[in-house]
């Protein structure tokens, strides 16, 4: 075991925290940024965990435009290995990467996107919500959609859609929508049904 005394063997803990220390002074950064924990008012080194997942989606899209891996990875700046890892975790398979894969209709604030390609996690979320979204519709009550507030999902070509949860903004869609047996087949996939009941 190493100790941390000058003159033992092993790691040399004060060089590595001067080199460091160099290493982010000629980047401009503080001491307080160098160590990791900045200050309210100085910038964030490390991407949040939102930032770190829109960017493995935006790498699963650039491989869905016809990007490699690796150079899908390094324009979203994220390490292949964990791309790999985050398309498996997802479910995410060789066909959806390919440009196909499982879709959902998605009611989000900014509007209704009829097909939205999704992984298998987000086709599960969305399936309940579309079920307290009808709920919602036929009592006009708001509980159904509460849980639901501030959540994004991720399309697999990289788009970011904030769910409805406004009972009136939700009517106002279905009014708008025409009661055809096109809009309602959207509803009437497998899985959709599976996760619903």
């Amino acid at each position: 075991m190493a100790s941390h005394r000058k003159g033992a063997t092993g790691r040399n803990y004060a060089a590595e925290y001067a080199a460091r220390k160099a290493r982010g002074t000629a980047r401009g950064l503080s001491t307080a940024q160098i160590r990791g924990h900045a200050r309210p008012s100085e910038a964030r080194l490390a991407r949040t965990r939102a930032e770190s997942l829109a960017a493995k989606y935006q790498a699963v899209a650039g491989i869905r435009s016809g990007q490699t891996r690796t150079a899908a990875a390094a324009s979203a700046g994220v390490a292949p290995s964990t791309l790999r890892r985050f398309i498996q975790d997802r479910g995410i398979t060789p066909q959806a990467l390919a440009g196909g894969g499982d879709h959902a209709p998605v009611l989000a604030v900014t509007g209704y996107f009829p097909v939205v390609y999704v992984d298998k996690p987000t086709m599960s979320l969305l399936s309940v919500y579309w079920r307290e979204v009808w709920g919602a519709f036929d009592t006009g009550q708001t509980p159904y959609l509460e849980p639901y507030e501030h959540t994004v999902v991720y399309s697999l070509d990289g788009h970011r859609l904030l769910l409805e949860t406004d009972v009136e903004a939700v009517r106002a869609w279905r009014a708008s929508v025409p009661d055809t047996r096109a809009f309602w087949n959207l509803f009437q996939s497998d899985r959709v049904v599976a996760n619903a009941a």
